[in-house]
């Protein structure tokens, strides 16, 4: 309420705070952030609310900020009566934020009429900083990182290393360095072979200072896996971050994707993904990652329909048209696949005239040599900047283009470039539909072996 949208971080940061406190009592199930942010700034009723994430309560609050001091407001609302359950005003100094947080948590667990005793107690305990600097840089890191860009993990891996640095056990900070680091290479920033090693290191810093971190596990399963190809280790982290904070959706995302599908596991990984959208109903990533999961599982009608369901959820999210390209391939649906691959470059910003080239390009191929000629010209365009999210322009993304034209030696050649490059996608090969061509190959049997997938 400061009137100031740089202070926003400030807001956003306590809200996160809070949220991730009452998620990890276990008995409430607490919408994740993407879905609570969502109606940030709307004027909804707490019916509609209500209805879009399947909860009985909503927490909603402001925050005043004037020099060295705050008031922070907070409310409780039933939103089946619309009546106040409690509320609370905070006029505190900055360094008693959080203990307000704290306090806020506990009251709202008790008037849920949750059981609080020992570790649940602790649970709700936010902090982990007494250094103001540290504690800022810290809720500017989380604004980066979930704007989900390049420059915002930049950002965030600047803030977060700022935050650390101020406070060498601020562990909640090295648990979300761990997190930024580990996903970097998805947003085009280095190399897994540059950035696993730092998310490694800061997540066993958080967790040498405080064990109970559930991110810190997560984070530290996911490198186990993308990385190490240790996968008992990444099952026990994916495993002790669940038990620590069973509403994390982020957690049953991961431990689907990256432990579950891996293996062949799907009815287990489907599962854990609908958990994943029932805690996050309205995020774009959850939904669209049920529709690989899905296709992971040759489940390819109900792969088409979450696809579908994503892209209405979010038409503007480029990665969500190019799975289902992907998707169409398998389908021989070749045309659709152009469309949506045509739609998902252009919301990754590339210019409209380049789009059309290419896409004309693709229907002449399509026209002329059917299959062979739309791969053979995806293949030509496979080098050229710039490209949608999770086309097929790595060398693991290229290996998939060699399989599907029958070419096995030149794809399982590339499949070998991108596990020297440690590339986050060779989790997938055990399941790719691509590669089922290469299954009997001893070269590809190999490679399943090095990763740790042979069955």
């Amino acid at each position: 309420m400061s009137g100031d949208p740089g202070q926003d971080y400030f807001s956003d940061g306590i809200s996160e705070e809070l949220l991730n406190a009452l998620s990890r009592l276990n008995d409430l199930q607490v919408a994740a952030r993407t879905s609570s942010f969502s109606f940030k700034g709307q004027n909804v009723d707490m019916a509609t609310i209500a209805h879009k994430l399947n909860v009985g309560a909503v927490l909603e609050g402001s925050v005043r900020r004037a020099g060295n001091t705050v008031r922070i407001t907070a409310q409780l609302i039933n939103t089946v009566t619309g009546f106040h359950l409690w509320s609370d005003t905070y006029d505190r100094p900055f360094t008693d934020i959080f203990k307000i947080q704290t306090e806020v948590a506990t009251a709202v667990a008790q008037q849920l009429e949750t059981r609080l005793a020992g570790d649940e107690l602790t649970r709700l305990e936010v902090g982990g900083t007494k250094n103001p600097a540290a504690y800022e840089d810290f809720l500017q890191g989380l604004q980066a990182l979930n704007l989900r860009t390049k420059a915002g993990f930049e950002h965030a891996i600047a803030d977060f290393s700022s935050a650390v640095a101020r406070d060498p056990r601020y562990a909640i900070a090295y648990a979300e360095l761990a997190r930024t680091y580990s996903l970097a290479p998805i947003f085009g920033i280095s190399t897994p072979t540059e950035t696993m090693p730092k998310a490694r290191d800061a997540a066993t810093r958080a967790l040498a200072l405080n064990e109970a971190l559930a991110d810190a596990h997560t984070a530290l399963g996911f490198i186990m896996a993308h990385f190490e190809f240790d996968w008992p280790a990444a099952e026990r982290e994916y495993l002790r971050g669940l038990a620590l904070n069973p509403s994390d959706a982020q957690g049953h995302f991961f431990y689907s994707n990256s432990y579950l599908s891996p293996f062949g596991r799907h009815e287990q990984a489907i599962a854990e993904m609908k958990k994943a959208a029932e805690l996050d109903p309205l995020s774009p990533a959850v939904q669209a990652f049920m529709g690989r999961t899905y296709l992971w599982a040759r489940r390819y009608d109900e792969a088409l329909a979450q696809f579908k369901k994503s892209n209405d959820l979010n038409p503007n999210l480029a990665v969500g048209h190019e799975r289902l390209a992907h998707l169409y391939t398998y389908l021989g649906r070749f045309n659709d696949a152009i469309d949506e691959e045509s739609t998902a470059r252009r919301l990754s910003g590339e210019d409209p005239q380049m789009v059309r080239s290419r896409e004309e390009a693709l229907r002449k191929a399509l026209t002329a040599d059917g299959g062979q000629g739309y791969w053979r010209t995806v293949l030509d365009f496979a080098t050229v900047r710039p490209d949608a999210p999770e086309a097929y322009d790595d060398s693991y993304g290229i290996a998939i283009i060699y399989a599907r034209l029958g070419e096995q030696a030149k794809a399982i050649d590339s499949l070998e470039s991108a596990y020297s490059e440690r590339q986050l996608a060779m989790t997938e090969i055990g399941v790719e539909p691509a590669f089922d061509v290469l299954r009997s190959d001893a070269r590809f049997q190999g490679l399943l072996r090095r990763v740790g997938l042979a069955r």
